[in-house]
């Protein structure tokens, strides 16, 4: 195992934590709108793109699909991914300093 510094996983912790938008549901948000498909779909199970609120495209659906697992299994590789892609450009930038 390789040993990292104290700064550099606490810079790659607070990356993660970042990336996992505390104090609101988390960088994507998963929806059925089975009573409501007026939100911009004609499928009820949707993806929503929550991770900067500064982006003319946040809240945007990125994925709709006619079967709630495949949107649960598309919302969890996506959330992985972004905050998988945090860390990474965590540890990036710290071993550039």
């Amino acid at each position: 195992m390789t040993d990292f510094n104290e700064k550099t996983l606490n810079r790659v912790a607070d990356a993660i934590e970042a990336a996992s938008c505390p104090n609101r549901e988390g960088p994507f948000g998963l929806y059925d709108y089975t009573r409501y498909l007026n939100e911009g779909s004609t499928k009820p199970h949707c993806v929503r793109d929550f991770r900067d609120p500064k982006s003319d495209t946040w809240g945007d659906i990125i994925h709709c699909t006619d079967d709630p697992n495949e949107a649960q299994d598309v919302y969890n590789q996506l959330t992985r991914q972004h905050i998988a892609a945090a860390a990474i450009k965590a540890m990036i930038q710290q071993n550039k300093k």
